[in-house]
């Protein structure tokens, strides 16, 4: 958790209120870098060069549970509003439309160049097909989807912020699918498939 340590300013030096202003957008950014770190995790792979001697691969995957402890990081800190960034004494100071300041983390992980990149989706097939234990990408999906709509699954309120994710994951997907490449791409009918059991 990132704690920002704001000084007391007054309400008529407009400075302080940019420098204010400054502070919370870097304290967002920095938390928008490592929620991007975290999301790398997932389809990911580990590079090790050898020599031709050199027993093993070379392209080896994130371990199945490290994937997965990675999706339910983003789960909790990020499809769950992050509300101690927004929830400050002086964010009425700051803006009339406080979970504007949280979109672009939504806007970076759930978008067709993170967690719904269709070269993700086929690294997660390739990597199954070859070991069976690896993450598949039925699994990843269904994992992910049943994440974002789980308010739906139970009944749940949906609030504005998680009308806003679910928003995202859904022209994300569609962004990825309208790429340019991707009709004949493995990951398209996983995409379809999604969607189709989002809309059912």
């Amino acid at each position: 958790r990132i704690v920002a340590n704001i000084p007391e300013w007054n309400a008529e030096e407009g400075d302080q209120y940019r420098n204010v202003s400054r502070m919370f957008t870097a304290l967002r950014d920095q938390y928008n870098r490592y929620l991007g770190h975290v999301a790398a995790n997932i389809g990911g792979r580990y590079i090790t060069y050898k020599s031709i001697e050199q027993p093993g691969p070379v392209y080896e995957p994130v371990p199945v549970r490290k994937q997965r402890s990675a999706l339910d990081f983003l789960d909790r800190n990020l499809f769950t509003k992050p509300s101690w960034i927004v929830e400050v004494p002086y964010i009425s100071n700051l803006t009339d439309t406080p979970d504007s300041y949280l979109y672009p983390l939504a806007d970076n992980v759930l978008s067709s160049r993170s967690l719904l990149d269709v070269n993700k989706i086929y690294r997660l097939s390739q990597f199954y097909q070859a070991d069976r234990s690896n993450y598949s990408p039925e699994d990843y999906l269904s994992e992910l989807s049943g994440m974002v709509f789980s308010d739906l699954y139970k009944g749940k309120t949906t609030d504005s912020w998680r009308r806003y994710i679910q928003r995202r994951f859904v022209s994300a997907a569609l962004e990825a699918l309208a790429a340019k490449g991707v009709a004949a791409s493995e990951a398209r009918p996983l995409l379809l498939s999604t969607l189709t059991g989002i809309q059912k």
